[in-house]
């Protein structure tokens, strides 16, 4: 069975070849038993068995969020009113050896953690950074080191997980037969996934597999990045279903992958099995769901202009609160000229973008000179906050179909990076409003009681 040519030149390319770790035979074995024990007659469904306990069928009780809880569960921290002192985050002696280990480029570091955090790598969407993924590491600890470099990658932050990955602990229970993963495992397969993010700043390429190979023993995030490591690399059948039948199935990249392998391995003999183990997982049934409810480039692109012109009309209808309509007619004249002179040179989404950001701009001095007096005008821009919010979700779900997108290998790889950049960019621009909004709410004494239903922007159902 052969994978792409086009997917093996794209992707992982940069690895160094190596032995197999681990005896397939008995991987292989053990894959046949979790799949028996999956299937037999609905036992042990509660469990999850390929899910590591987690039960799928479980409704859950609904969560409620301010604006401004919902504004920075989605923003996760994108705020340019304070993201420019990220880049004056300097190193200590220490972590400037740590992080050298890994990046040769020490001094332009700090502006590469950010500029390539969203960077897409087509055919590999578990180097996507995502807080997903983050969020299922099992260990307390390992977790708030990562969530913290997910929410400002700094060389500070970035030194923390790989000190992590050196000291933490490395007590494993081996009274347990899965052999779970120690903290130590856990922060190195985290390592090693920051490290597949800017594979290309560093400055051994071949670095993140060497660590996967070692935490892949134990932790099936690190057996099912290796599972792609060996398809899209090497085209190794065996050990990619070896990596997934040891474990790799339980993690959430493992199941992104399975459904990827069921749309493009033809043939592929494990995909009765995984259907019939899974079909009872409402996570499995949600990455069905995706791959055929994400849209097509352009459609996506469609959506983007239309939502980041809907941020738009709000800040313009926020400037009107505050300042008058006169202002609202100036700028508008004012992004006629922008348009004007970027028409032919940019594209309609980074049109967009610059328009909405005169705007902004006149609404940042709007906000630091004018107060809503009255309950009418108070009321109003509270109504505008939980529009802009909406519109942040919406972005937030358009940035999980281009994930989507990046795995299918249906999508030019340069159009599908600059479309991401560009949504990057527009939705870091509204997520600045919107924490500059529910900052300027707080600074006027003025209460936002509204609360609203937590959603998740992966989930499929939300996307129409």
């Amino acid at each position: 069975m052969k994978v792409k040519k086009i997917v093996l030149a794209l992707t992982l390319g940069s690895f160094a070849s190596g032995a197999m770790a681990f005896n397939f035979g008995a991987i292989m074995q053990k894959a046949q038993e979790q799949m028996e024990q999956a299937t037999q007659g609905g036992q042990n469904q509660s469990q999850g068995s390929l899910f590591g306990g987690v039960n799928n069928n479980s409704k859950q009780e609904s969560t409620y969020l301010s604006n401004a809880e919902a504004i920075e569960n989605y923003c996760e921290g994108r705020d340019r009113n304070t993201r420019d002192m990220i880049f004056k985050d300097e190193f200590t002696s220490a972590s400037r050896e740590l992080a050298g280990k890994y990046f040769a480029d020490l001094d332009s570091l700090g502006r590469i953690l950010h500029t390539d955090k969203s960077k897409v790598y087509p055919g590999t969407a578990l180097v996507r950074l995502e807080k997903k993924y983050i969020t299922r590491i099992d260990s307390p600890l390992i977790k708030k080191v990562g969530l913290d470099f997910y929410a400002n990658p700094t060389p500070k932050t970035l030194a923390a997980v790989i000190k992590a990955a050196e000291t933490a602990s490395d007590y494993r229970d081996f009274e347990d037969t899965d052999n779970p993963p120690s903290d130590r495992d856990m922060a190195n397969t985290l390592l090693a996934m920051i490290l597949l993010q800017y594979r290309d700043s560093l400055s051994d390429k071949s670095a993140p597999e060497k660590i996967l190979r070692k935490t892949a023993m134990y932790d099936n995030n690190a057996r099912a990045m290796m599972a792609r490591v060996e398809i899209f690399h090497r085209n190794n059948m065996k050990a990619f279903n070896g990596y997934l039948g040891s474990g790799g199935s339980s993690s959430p990249i493992g199941t992104e992958t399975i459904v990827w392998a069921m749309d493009n391995l033809k043939g592929w003999d494990q995909a009765e099995r995984y259907r019939q183990g899974f079909k009872s997982s409402q996570e499995f049934v949600n990455e069905l769901s995706k791959n055929k409810k994400a849209g097509s480039l352009d459609s996506i692109r469609k959506d983007i202009d239309v939502t980041l012109s809907k941020a738009g009309n709000i800040n313009e209808e926020m400037l009107a609160l505050l300042s008058g309509g006169d202002a609202v007619s100036e700028r508008k004249a004012r992004q006629d000229i922008i348009e004007s002179e970027m028409s032919g040179k940019a594209s309609v989404i980074e049109i967009r973008i610059a328009k909405n950001s005169e705007v902004e701009k006149a609404l940042a001095e709007a906000r630091a000179k004018n107060a809503l007096v009255d309950n009418k005008s108070q009321e109003a821009f509270k109504k505008a906050v939980s529009k802009k919010r909406d519109v942040i979700f919406e972005l937030k779900s358009l940035s999980s179909q281009l994930g989507v997108r990046a795995l299918s290998f249906d999508s030019d790889i340069n159009e599908l990076n600059d479309l991401t950049t560009q949504l990057e960019n527009g939705f870091t621009d509204i997520c600045s409003s919107a924490y500059a909004d529910t900052r300027f709410l707080q600074e006027q004494k003025i209460r936002d009681d509204e609360k609203v239903e937590a959603k998740d922007p992966e989930d499929p159902s939300e996307w129409d």
